[in-house]
């Protein structure tokens, strides 16, 4: 076999998959995002409630409990609900030394909004925004059970 040929061979067996641009764009679609939210942190139990993209809801008072299935919200609900937090209800901030919790033994509450690709998160304890508080109290009539 010529080295030229198997060289080409070589590089093209272990060469990345070529993406396809369209499905990349489909796989990171921001309207078919994960909205987790809830209160963690302090001397409490956490409680994290899941919205997934098709609807379904779970939620979770415990980090080693296996999260209970709640009634499913409609997809297109799921999505506009994402599609609200992306457009600002979630700023991103990270939990660092510049911007450290007012009481670390105070609980928080979280919002949290993720693809497969991109991820925001953010954390109050009683100085959240109007935005955050909102939409806070939206998902939690949301999924009341």
């Amino acid at each position: 076999m010529n080295v030229t040929l198997a060289a080409a061979l070589c590089v093209f067996a272990f060469a990345p998959p070529a993406v396809d641009a369209q499905s990349s764009a489909r796989h990171c679609d921001r309207a078919s995002s994960r909205i987790t939210f809830g209160t963690d942190g302090g001397n409490i139990r956490p409680v994290h409630t899941t919205i997934a993209a098709d609807g379904t809801v779970t939620r979770s008072r415990d980090t080693l409990s296996t999260p209970e299935s709640l009634p499913s919200i409609d997809s297109t609900a799921a999505r506009a609900l994402a599609r609200l937090a992306w457009s600002g209800a979630v700023t991103a901030h990270r939990m660092t030394s510049t911007r450290p919790l007012a009481n670390r033994d105070m609980a928080y509450d979280f919002i949290e909004v993720a693809t497969p690709c991109e991820r925001r998160r953010a954390e109050y304890q009683s100085d959240a925004p109007a935005r955050f508080r909102e939409l806070h109290a939206l998902l939690e009539a949301v999924v009341k059970d």
